[in-house]
């Protein structure tokens, strides 16, 4: 491929969205299609339309490799949706063949996105492809011949039955205008111009436009606004072909046939049943070709949606944050402490209402549904049943559930690997399922709900379960048993395939074991401050439960004091806080740790002036505070000076110098900025609770 045109690259952004869209919309018809076992109708025509937009878009970005297989494909479902009897033969190879092409798609634009070329050769697949449409071909019935023009520049089909059959060399080029309205609002009417010129160009001897070359000036967006996009073109083809284009490129409002050839009035005079009516009457041009809104069509409406960069949104929300801080700052200088101003006071609650509600609208710009992430794991699923020989329904509960976008990539990768190990180590083989009396199909689940505040996940499967002796065995012997085996809960044992370099498989195969790699599935989720818990029962299955927050830009958090150090513990992370009383009785463990009791539960404390060397602390336990922060796994006690107040802040990241010092293996998830314009650390109590 060459390098793509530096005029281009305003687009490539725009191009690498659309794409991937498609073929995110792409996998999910044809994982229900194969269900199903046949394409319905609607299936073929939106697959047909999918590649027709990938071979355009790809050919106009000069990426000839993914034009060239797009359109191999285009052929195939141009025969299938020409012919309905081809609808039900969705036979194994056709899904797995768009499968094939959908993934060397994907792998086209991770090389776009990345600055690389596409390399990869079609070649082979293209020439499966081709194979298959013979096939196809071969199967239709002497009595339907097809007789189908497929070139390398378009997609036309004339069968026996056709209005527009005639001697097609002595008809020639001939010239049409055509002046096309884009819809209001749709931005960039510039570049959709030129577009649709990309789209028409093969099928026309020669084109030209007013005005031309619109892509090389974004001004001339406001003259095609006025005055309409005049598209003049000379084609041996039926202009119906070019219409039909026109009609299908998105943000067309309407367009105008603007001369009336005298082939159009005669095309349009065979469709009509010659009635006696008719015959009394001059033939009339069908006036639908010649002015045709498409609002007529069903495509009306102003454009509601909009892609936006997410670098923009980034940004938004950082302007946000810091006007979450400066509001914090101007309600909380301390120089208006015990001044009366009521005025002020109430001017700054109306200040922190439109803040909220700012702060709000930007966070739920920023949510998107969990439905694109369930749909990538339901691939994974039907390819590696195939691969396993396994049978696995894949089941998904709470697709609409909305978490921030910045989150969803994050998680993708963490979800994929579970997925992979339920399938390989989790999920028996048909065989061993029947003697286990178990359903031969096996079945993953995926759900998501929104629980105060945060999003649970739940990722279960009703395979053999974990095994706690082989676990505890494979544990013993890598030196990762912190305590005797006997003191182990169950829940322990089954966190333990989350430590670093833990493994219940005994030999390496293509697809990981349940555990490998799981430790690095927890830090990606400890990442985005979530949490991961395992529950097992033997022959039952396994089900591992996800606890994500919404966003990770602003959280509620709860300000304590320890000497001179402000820390801010979101709200999250707290159970209660309370002070030591006689009824807080004070013991230690064998190793000489402080623990106490509270309602007849043992917490170990945390000292936030030992962890951090503090000075000028409280350190008499009767004279602080106690707060109880838990995790799935562990409970404990903060000791701290005093709470302060509980306040929203905004989420600092720590800058990358510090990285090497492990602050966050010590208990540290960012910084904020308080209202006195201070710097407040923000505790983990995830890493708290694991390190102390």
């Amino acid at each position: 491929m060459c390098p793509i045109d530096t005029s281009m690259e305003p687009m490539l952004e725009m191009f690498i969205f659309e794409t991937t869209t498609l073929l995110e919309q792409l996998d999910q018809i044809l994982i229900a299609s194969e269900k199903s076992g046949r394409f319905g109708p609607d299936d073929v025509d939106e697959i047909f339309r999918i590649m027709h937009t990938i071979k355009g878009s790809s050919a106009m970005m000069g990426i000839e490799e993914m034009s060239g297989l797009a359109h191999h494909v285009e052929d195939m479902f141009f025969l299938i949706r020409e012919k309905p009897g081809h609808m039900a033969a969705g036979s194994n190879a056709v899904f797995d063949l768009i499968f094939q092409a959908s993934d060397y798609f994907k792998r086209g634009i991770e090389a776009i996105t990345a600055g690389k070329n596409v390399s990869a050769d079609h070649t082979s697949l293209s020439a499966c492809i081709a194979a298959e449409v013979s096939r196809l071909k071969g199967g239709i019935p002497a009595t339907g011949a097809f007789t189908a023009c497929l070139s390398s520049s378009q997609v036309s089909a004339i069968t026996a039955d056709s209005p527009f059959k005639g001697d097609q060399s002595t008809r020639g080029p001939k010239p049409y205008s055509i002046i096309v309205f884009f819809e209001d609002d749709c931005q960039m009417e510039n570049i959709r111009a030129f577009m649709l010129l990309s789209q028409l160009k093969d099928l026309c001897e020669s084109l030209d436009s007013i005005p031309s070359h619109p892509e090389q000036d974004s001004a001339l967006s406001s003259d095609i606004i006025k005055n309409g996009f005049l598209i003049r073109l000379t084609t041996e083809n039926p202009i119906r072909d070019l219409l039909a284009v026109i009609e299908n490129a998105i943000n067309i409002k309407s367009y105008e046939l603007l001369d009336e050839p005298s082939d159009l009035a005669a095309e349009g005079a065979q469709e009509r049943p010659a009635s006696s009516e008719e015959n009394d009457q001059t033939p009339k041009t069908d006036e639908s070709l010649l002015h045709r809104t498409v609002a007529a069509t069903g495509k009306s409406g102003k454009q509601s949606l909009i892609s936006v960069n997410q670098q923009k949104l980034d940004q938004l929300m950082d302007v946000v944050g810091e006007i979450v801080i400066a509001e914090s700052m101007v309600a909380s200088n301390p120089e208006l402490k015990g001044l009366k101003l009521d005025h002020f006071y109430k001017s700054t609650r109306q200040l922190r209402k439109l803040t909220d509600e700012l702060q709000d609208i930007v966070m739920s710009i920023r949510m998107v549904p969990l439905a694109g992430v369930f749909q990538k794991m339901n691939r994974i699923v039907r390819d590696m049943s195939k691969k396993l020989n396994k049978e696995v329904s894949f089941a998904t509960f709470g697709g609409e559930t909305e978490v921030d976008k910045s989150i969803t990539d994050v998680i993708a990768d963490p979800f994929m690997h579970m997925i992979r190990n339920a399938m390989d180590h989790a999920i028996e083989s048909p065989e061993e399922r029947r003697r286990l009396l178990k359903p031969e199909i096996g079945k993953i689940t995926m759900s998501a709900q929104n629980i105060g505040g945060e999003i649970v996940i739940t990722l279960s499967d009703d395979g053999r379960g974990l095994n706690t002796e082989q676990i505890l065995k494979k544990a013993r012997a890598k030196g990762l048993l912190t305590k005797p085996e006997s003191e182990y809960s169950l829940k322990e044992i089954h966190a333990l395939i989350m430590l670093p370099g833990f493994s219940t498989n005994d030999e390496v195969t293509e697809f990981s074991g349940r555990g490998v790699g799981m430790d690095v599935v927890k830090k990606n989720l400890e990442k985005v401050g979530g949490s991961v818990q395992v529950e097992s029962k033997p022959n039952a299955g396994t089900e591992f439960i996800i606890k994500i927050p919404l966003t990770l830009a602003i959280v509620d958090g709860m300000e304590i004091q320890s000497g001179d150090t402000v820390f801010t513990l979101p709200i999250t992370s707290i159970k209660e806080s309370f002070k030591v009383s006689a009824d807080n009785r004070l013991i230690q463990d064998t190793h000489g740790h402080e623990m106490i009791m509270v309602r007849g539960e043992c917490y170990p404390i945390i000292r936030l002036h030992h962890i951090y060397d503090i000075p000028g602390a409280k350190t008499v336990l009767s004279e602080g505070i106690m707060v109880l922060v838990e995790n799935d796994l562990k409970a404990a006690c903060l000791f701290a000076d005093e709470l302060i107040g509980e306040q929203q802040v905004v989420v600092k990241p720590f800058p990358v110098f510090l990285n090497k010092y492990d602050v966050k293996e010590n208990g540290l998830a960012g910084c904020t900025i308080l209202g006195d314009g201070s710097i407040s650390l923000i505790l983990d109590a995830n890493n708290l609770l694991n390190k102390f």
